[in-house]
C-alpha cells in the first residue's frame, strides 16, 4: 500500500492523505492533533469554523489518563481553563442528595469548556501534515477493493459571493489509506448515515435541548451550590436527566428525550420559568428565563447504545460515533479520550511498519478499547441505564428515589459513587460496588414495590450474573 507522507495536491480539487477524519468535534480534533504528528491527515467537518462558545463538559478523574496532553489534573499546568468539581447533586421530583468529594478528600472531576479543548487541539496540530476543511460535507465514500484507497467526494457548502454559482457548488475528491468517522450523534442525522453506508450499526438517536446562562463567577458561587446536577423527573423526561453543568462564569441546563423540537422548546420554556427547584440559579444572570426565547436554545442530537464493531477494513469509529457514552447521563468524554488515544497509537504502529489498514491490523484498537473502558465501566453504565430507565417501571421512578435515599443514608454508597468518578483503572473497575449499591436501593423500596418489582430484580440479577 502506498503511503502519503505529506498532503499532496493533484490539482485544485483533488488531494491524497494517509488519513481522513470526518467530524471535528472533540474526538475529531483530538485525533487530528495526534495523527498530524505522524503522517498526512485531512479533517473534514460540515459546520462552519468554530468560534468561541460556552458548553461545559464534565471530565471525571477517570478520564484524565486519556487526556494527559491537556494536564487537567493541575490547575497551574492545565493548558486550558478548568473549574474544580467537588459537589454533585442527584435529584428527583421531591428529593435532592449530595455527593461531595471533600467527604473523601478528592474532587470528583474538573469542568472544562468544550470550545477551549477543541481549539487547543487544532492550534497545536501540525499543519505541515494536516489540512482542515470546514463547511464541507461528504456526499460519497467509495473504493475499488479492500486494499485500495478510500475516495471521498466532498461538497463545499459555503454560499459563494456570486449567487449564480450557488447551483454549482464546489465538489472535490480526496483519497486516503485509512478513514476515521468522528461524526458523533450529528452524523446519524444524515439518512442514511455514513456509518450505515459503510455497514456499521448505529446507536439509538435522541434529541437534546439546552440553554446557557452567564453571570460573574461570584454570582454563580452564591446561587449554585454544585458544579453538576442531574434530576430525574417524569414530567420532564423519561429518557434522560435534567442536567446542569456549571463552569466559571456560565452554566448549561438542558434535557434529552425523543420528542420533536417544538414540543421540547415549549416544555423547556415552562421549566426555565416555573420549575421551583432551579429558580434560584437564575438570580442576576445576564439574561433571565423570562427574557429567553426559543432562539436562545441549542437543539442537538444525542445518542445511546454502543456499536459492537468499531473497525472494518480501512475504517474505524471513535467517540460518540461508536456510541461510547456512559448511557445513564449521555456523557462521553472518557469514550472520546480513550478511543482517540488508543486508535492514534495503533495507527502510528501500522504506519511505521508499513502494514495495511485492514480489519485484522485495526482490531487491536477495538480489543484494547473493550478491555480498558467497555468490559467493566461501560457495562456498569448499561446496568444503571437498564435499572433506572428501562426497567418497565411506571413513573414516578421509585427505584431512582430509593437510590437517592441510599445515597443520603449510607456513607459507603457515597464512597462507591466517589470511586466511580476518580478510579483511573477502568479496566478493573469494581463492578461489585455497583451491585452492592443496587442491593441497598432495593432494601429501601416500599413493601408494595418490592413485591411488584422482585421478579424483575431476580431476572435482572440472573441476566447480569451477580
Amino acid at each position: 500500500m502506498g503511503r502519503a507522507d505529506s498532503p499532496k495536491d493533484r490539482g485544485e480539487n483533488k488531494s491524497t492523505f494517509e488519513y481522513i477524519i470526518v467530524g471535528a468535534g472533540i474526538a475529531g480534533c483530538k485525533l487530528f492533533y495526534h495523527l498530524t504528528k505522524v503522517a498526512s491527515c485531512l479533517l473534514v467537518d460540515q459546520s462552519a469554523p468554530i468560534f468561541p462558545y460556552k458548553k461545559a463538559k464534565v471530565v471525571c478523574f477517570h478520564s484524565l489518563p486519556w487526556l494527559e496532553e491537556l494536564h487537567l489534573d493541575s490547575p497551574t499546568e492545565s493548558v486550558i481553563p478548568t473549574q474544580a468539581h467537588w459537589k454533585a447533586i442527584y435529584a428527583s421530583r421531591n428529593r435532592e442528595v449530595v455527593v461531595d468529594g471533600r467527604e473523601f478528600g478528592q474532587q470528583l472531576s474538573v469542568i472544562i469548556n468544550e470550545y477551549d479543548a477543541r481549539n487547543w487541539y487544532l492550534e497545536n496540530s501540525n499543519f505541515e501534515n494536516g489540512k482542515l476543511l470546514w463547511n464541507s460535507q461528504c456526499v460519497n465514500i467509495s473504493r475499488e477493493s479492500a486494499n485500495s484507497q478510500w475516495s471521498l467526494t466532498i461538497k463545499d457548502n459555503r454560499k459563494p459571493q456570486n449567487s449564480q454559482n450557488y447551483l454549482h457548488p464546489v465538489v472535490s475528491t480526496h483519497t486516503a489509506n485509512c478513514l476515521i468517522l468522528a461524526t458523533g450523534a450529528s452524523g446519524l442525522k444524515q439518512s442514511p448515515s455514513l456509518q450505515a453506508n459503510l455497514g456499521f450499526k448505529t446507536p439509538a438517536l435522541y434529541n437534546g435541548i439546552s440553554c446557557t446562562f452567564t453571570a460573574p463567577s461570584e454570582v454563580l458561587d452564591r446561587n449554585i451550590p454544585m458544579q453538576y446536577q442531574f434530576r430525574l423527573h417524569p414530567q420532564i423526561s423519561t429518557t434522560g436527566m435534567l442536567f446542569i453543568n456549571r463552569f466559571r462564569n456560565f452554566f448549561n441546563i438542558g434535557f434529552v428525550e425523543q420528542s420533536d423540537r417544538p414540543t421540547m422548546e415549549a416544555k423547556f420554556l415552562r421549566i426555565l420559568s416555573k420549575y421551583a427547584p432551579i429558580q434560584d440559579f437564575f438570580k442576576d444572570v445576564d439574561k433571565p428565563p423570562n427574557h429567553v426565547t426559543s432562539e436562545d436554545f441549542s437543539f442537538f442530537p444525542a445518542c445511546k447504545g454502543r456499536v459492537q464493531k468499531f473497525v472494518k477494513d480501512g475504517v474505524a469509529l471513535v467517540g460518540d460515533a461508536a456510541g461510547l457514552l456512559y448511557p445513564l447521563y449521555f456523557e462521553g468524554i472518557v469514550g472520546v479520550g480513550a478511543s482517540t488515544s488508543i486508535l492514534a497509537s495503533i495507527l502510528q504502529e501500522i504506519f511505521e511498519k508499513n502494514l495495511p489498514y485492514n480489519a485484522t491490523n485495526l482490531k487491536p484498537y477495538q480489543d484494547q478499547l473493550h478491555h480498558t473502558i467497555v468490559s467493566k465501566y461501560m457495562a456498569a453504565g448499561d446496568m444503571s441505564d437498564e435499572l433506572f430507565f428501562r426497567f418497565n417501571e411506571q413513573p414516578p421512578f421509585a427505584i431512582w428515589d430509593a437510590y437517592l435515599q441510599s445515597i443520603a443514608e449510607v456513607k459507603q454508597v457515597r464512597k462507591n459513587i466517589h470511586h466511580a468518578y476518580v478510579c483511573q483503572d477502568l479496566a478493573h473497575y469494581p463492578i461489585e460496588n455497583d451491585n452492592w449499591v443496587g442491593e441497598q436501593l432495593f432494601q429501601r423500596l416500599s413493601p408494595a414495590k418490592k413485591v411488584t418489582l422482585l421478579p424483575k430484580f431476580v431476572k435482572f440479577k440472573l441476566k447480569h450474573k451477580y
